[in-house]
């Protein structure tokens, strides 16, 4: 989910607007960018920090991961027992269980 970066999006904005010279190479602010970034659910088990980054960037930019083989596979059970609880619609559980996968992999295949 992105670390802690969609927690930072609006301090990063902040300091987008505050300081002169950050505006200096982008014409948007930084969350504006953050928000075409894709985020995975490896390692995010904590039902708030997915509340974060869905309300964050939304179920398009947010993928299925498991981090295996380095994270015992019921911890990466648990992500999928969160996203099953946020009220998520059907189609929205479809993009993130696979279909941004789908169509980012389409994308970039030859």
């Amino acid at each position: 989910m992105g670390g802690a970066l969609p927690y930072l999006f609006e301090r990063i904005d902040y300091g987008y607007r505050a300081i002169e010279p950050c505006r200096a190479h982008i014409a948007q602010p930084p969350s504006h960018y953050f928000k075409q970034f894709y985020y995975e659910t490896a390692l995010s088990y904590h039902k708030p920090a997915m509340v974060c980054g869905y309300q964050s960037v939304g179920a398009d930019h947010i993928l299925l991961g498991s981090d295996y083989p380095f994270v015992p596979t019921d911890l990466g059970k648990k992500s999928v027992s969160i996203i099953e609880i946020l009220g998520l619609s059907p189609e929205e559980k479809e993009k993130i269980y696979h279909g941004n996968a789908q169509k980012i992999l389409k994308n970039i295949a030859p």
